[in-house]
């Protein structure tokens, strides 16, 4: 709120109700753009309290123009209550002339009807008719009066007679510049009051320093999110490389797998055809072959030299069975993992 304050000629604060502007202060209406807090901060401590200095100074400026309308509002009224008292004095010395000049007329035996107080009362009309823009005019005969007074010379109560006038003049002139005074100081600050009402810049600034400081809070939300999303972006790539990883192993370990199944397969179908020649050659034991006898004999002695080609046969294609079941069952718990 701009309210416009001149001094007059004794020094007292007026406003001029034709240079008072009817709007908010420069301060009370400031905002806070996007722009002023586009730039990345390296913390969210910075963003606050980069955000925090702008809120106080939008306050802070909307309080000292407040604190100083305060001020000038509190020295208007203390002029106000000075001219109040000068105007007071002023009256009192009018009354007190008033009637030093009531005595004057007493002690001189003097009445209104009296030549001598006529006579001053022309020379009243004189100094009138002498002020600025005054429109009392002489006529001749007064003039013709007039000068027959100063030839025979003013009296001594027609002296403090126009002397007291003077002074009555003087605090009279006094008083009237202190009762519009008083006047003026009233009518500003009932505008300042007005104004008041009609405009809260306080609340205002406070809004707009809530406004800068959510704004602030905002942008620490947006960058925590990007930062977030990037997070998010760097786990999932690891994830899925993770996974891919994992695939390949799975893969791996299926190939060995399968490799292990046709070994199985192979086995089982050696051990098959070893049974197949060992009941054979149980039941056909007594019969004559020799050269097939003689192949198992020499089997037998390859591994043990103690038990049967056969059993021995048999023995070692079960044994390595059990270790390929037992690789397989592991390979199967390593691709459940």
């Amino acid at each position: 709120m701009n309210i416009s304050v001149i001094k007059g000629e004794n020094g007292m604060l007026m406003m001029n109700p034709k240079a008072a502007a009817h709007k908010q202060s420069e301060t009370g209406r400031k905002t806070l753009f996007a722009g002023d807090l586009n730039q990345k901060p390296d913390t969210v401590s910075q963003i606050r309290e980069r955000a925090q200095k702008k809120a106080n100074k939008i306050v802070g400026d909307v309080f000292g123009t407040e604190k100083d309308l305060d001020n000038m509002v509190q020295e208007m009224k203390e002029q106000s209550a000075a001219l109040l008292d000068d105007r007071a004095y002023c009256a009192e010395k009018l009354q007190q002339l008033y009637g030093e000049q009531a005595k004057l007329m007493e002690d001189n035996e003097i009445t209104e009807e009296s030549a001598e107080y006529k006579d001053l009362e022309l020379l009243r009309k004189e100094r009138d008719a002498a002020l600025p823009n005054s429109k009392i005019e002489i006529t001749e005969e007064e003039q013709e009066q007039l000068d027959r007074i100063y030839e025979q010379g003013l009296t001594r109560f027609q002296m403090d007679m126009l002397e007291k006038d003077e002074a009555i003049r003087v605090y009279s002139d006094r008083k009237q510049a202190a009762e519009q005074g008083v006047s003026a100081i009233a009518g500003s600050l009932r505008f300042i009051q007005i104004e008041r009402l009609k405009e809260h810049p306080m609340v205002d600034a406070q809004k707009q320093a809530e406004g800068i400081m959510k704004q602030a809070n905002d942008e620490i939300i947006g960058e925590a999110r990007k930062e977030g999303m990037e997070n998010v972006d760097e786990k999932l790539n690891e994830v899925v490389e993770k996974a891919k990883e994992e695939e390949e192993k799975k893969e791996e370990e299926e190939e060995k797998l399968e490799e292990r199944k046709e070994k199985q397969e192979e086995l089982e179908k050696q051990i098959e055809k070893i049974k197949e020649n060992t009941s054979d050659y149980t039941a056909n034991e007594s019969n004559a072959f020799p050269d097939y006898e003689k192949d198992m004999q020499e089997v037998v002695q390859a591994y043990t030299g103690k038990k049967s080609k056969a059993d021995q046969e048999l023995e070692k294609m079960i044994k390595n069975l059990e270790v390929i079941m037992e690789d397989i069952k592991g390979a199967e718990v390593d691709v459940n993992l």
